[in-house]
């Protein structure tokens, strides 16, 4: 039977390091359980969920705050759904405030908004600690507070972008490829290693930089851009072998406007329709 912090008395000037201490969110320290291996050696307590039974360790200076990992993934796990449920039967390429999607979970749930988070449900965006393959993706960011709906089924080609903590710019840690997740850099740490980074063939590319290449993309390279992507649309697969009228461009993925270079990694084949509608968005 799980018991409450009600039902366990402690002294009103407990340490929090002290067996049976209990935190405000119930989690109660089992005593101590020796020295971590990591987090330069501190010490480390065993605690246990006094919602769920659940027991796992935690360094003495976190036993305050902790909060429990298995209701944390479970809370999680049921805001993806209600999200997913929100948006099924939306239109495909409707825009949205971050506050229009939290209002709309809100609405239909009674969700707490401030759990609603939408970078974490978008194709480009892979925050520290989720795993991106499993991870919801129905949206793309297409800049600050603006997310546009794609839906469970898009193909999205494109870099996955990362924004460590406490910086101003995002860095590339991947890219997928018709929906597939290629080059992926795995990152423990808000730096990401600069030999990884290079032999994952993935460049940060700044705003700021100064380009290297022309803009204009010569005859030769459109021909490798299309061999490769099979004389197809990379967003929606319209061909001119299939439909005549179809017309393709030779799309740069990081617009050449913030940084994107004129090279074979940075091209791909969108057709008219579906360049027209990414514009000048990443």
């Amino acid at each position: 039977m799980c018991l409450s912090a009600c039902d366990i008395k402690k002294g009103d000037n407990m340490k929090s390091t002290e067996n049976g201490y209990i935190n405000k969110n119930n989690q109660k320290n089992l005593g101590y359980a020796g020295v971590s291996s990591t987090h330069y050696n501190q010490s480390f307590f065993k605690m246990q969920c006094l919602d769920c039974g659940y027991t796992y360790f935690a360094n003495g200076c976190d036993v305050w705050l902790r909060k429990c990992p298995r209701c944390q993934v479970v809370k999680y796990t049921k805001v993806v759904e209600e999200v997913r449920q929100t948006f099924k039967d939306v239109p495909i390429y409707t825009e949205f405030t971050t506050s229009e999607i939290k209002d709309m979970v809100y609405s239909k749930f009674g969700r707490n908004k401030g759990s609603v988070i939408p970078s974490d449900y978008c194709y480009n965006r892979c925050n520290k600690g989720i795993k991106y393959e499993k991870s919801l993706h129905i949206f793309r960011f297409v800049e600050s507070d603006r997310y546009v709906y794609l839906g469970e089924n898009y193909t999205y080609t494109g870099y996955i972008y990362h924004k460590p903590k406490g910086s101003n710019e995002d860095i590339i840690v991947g890219r997928l490829e018709k929906g597939v997740l290629v080059n992926p850099i795995n990152f423990s740490s808000d730096k990401v290693d600069k030999k990884e980074k290079a032999s994952s063939n993935i460049v940060e590319v700044s705003p700021k930089k100064q380009h290297r290449t022309s803009r204009q993309i010569g005859a030769g390279l459109r021909y490798q851009v299309l061999k490769r992507d099979n004389y197809k649309c990379c967003i929606c697969g319209a061909s001119p072998a299939k439909d005549p009228s179809i017309e393709l461009h030779i799309d740069h993925i990081i617009p050449w406007s913030k940084g994107g270079e004129t090279v074979i990694d940075n091209l791909q084949t969108l057709c008219s329709r579906c360049n027209l509608g990414k514009s000048d968005d990443v």
